[in-house]
């Protein structure tokens, strides 16, 4: 059970979209267009007497999470983890697109005290596939520009059983341009039922509301200095109805630069350090084309 509850975490907090690029005005596709995203985030983390269902949700966009395991006994472990993320949004009609994101996970899990048995453990596999809507209420002019987003996930990789339509995320992107400035604020919420995971136990991963303030630089035509908080509120997670984990709030902070390579193409590198018990830290890499 122990081992459960530390493999099936692997496939939670992946939220939606409204993920800010180096250029505001690139937030939506163009109706008929097609913008991909290829992404890696690597981070590591140190545990000292861990307990069983320890987990840290992994940013890998703005408004983005998936949950990776830190543990699975208690003793002194290092923890490494890398998301590749694969995605696809096509505007549809003017201001709204559809979206599809999967996110691929590899974990390392090394004990570190001499006297252990445990041996070090990797693990890769599919962490979700995920479908989700953006659309733009408000261009950025007399008021703020406002982005919504919704998304739930079609597939979520589980121990045994997977789940599909599981997790349902909503929240909303604004923003205002001060030039050189850019203001920005998403916030969101992300609400996951109950599910089944193997033959006898079910499992009601915590929801998540999050809220992640950022200021941008525009440094010229081509560079962006941008830095940023994320507030998380993570709820409790329950097996068979019982407890495994209590609600808790985190804060992080972040600063990175976002590049513009051609008027079609993007990079942003964001690294993130975590205010947390886990002494964690991670680095994003984000890349996005236009076609």
């Amino acid at each position: 059970m122990k081992q459960l509850l530390a493999l099936y975490s692997l496939c939670f907090f992946q939220l939606s979209h409204a993920d800010l690029p180096l250029t505001v005005e690139n937030l939506i596709s163009d109706k008929g267009k097609i913008t991909t995203e290829f992404g890696l985030t690597y981070g590591n983390n140190k545990i000292n007497n861990t307990k069983v269902g320890g987990y840290i949700p992994v940013q890998i966009a703005d408004s983005s999470f998936i949950n990776v395991p830190t543990n699975i006994r208690s003793e002194q472990l290092q923890n490494e983890y890398l998301v590749t993320t694969l995605g696809l949004k096509y505007g549809l009609i003017k201001d709204l697109d559809v979206s599809l994101r999967t996110n691929l996970l590899y974990t390392s899990n090394r004990f570190l005290d001499v006297n252990s048995e445990e041996k070090s453990k990797n693990e890769t596999d599919i962490s979700d596939i995920t479908i989700g809507l953006n659309y733009q209420f408000l261009q950025d002019a007399k008021y703020p520009a406002l982005v919504a987003f919704l998304e739930t996930s079609i597939l979520e990789k589980n121990e045994k059983e997977n789940s599909t339509f599981s997790s349902w995320s909503a929240g909303i992107t604004t923003y205002r341009s001060y030039d050189p400035i850019v203001l920005s604020l998403t916030t969101g919420y992300k609400y996951s039922l109950e599910r089944n995971i193997n033959a006898v136990d079910e499992y009601k991963p915590a929801d998540l509301f999050f809220f992640n303030p950022q200021i941008a630089f525009s440094a010229n035509d081509r560079i962006s200095l941008m830095a940023g908080l994320n507030f998380k509120t993570i709820d409790t997670q329950k097996l068979n109805g019982q407890i495994v984990e209590k609600k808790r709030n985190n804060i992080d902070y972040s600063f990175g630069i976002g590049l513009g390579l051609d008027d079609k193409s993007s990079l942003s590198i964001l690294a993130t350090s975590r205010q947390d018990f886990n002494n964690s830290n991670e680095i994003r890499l984000n890349y996005n084309r236009k076609f």
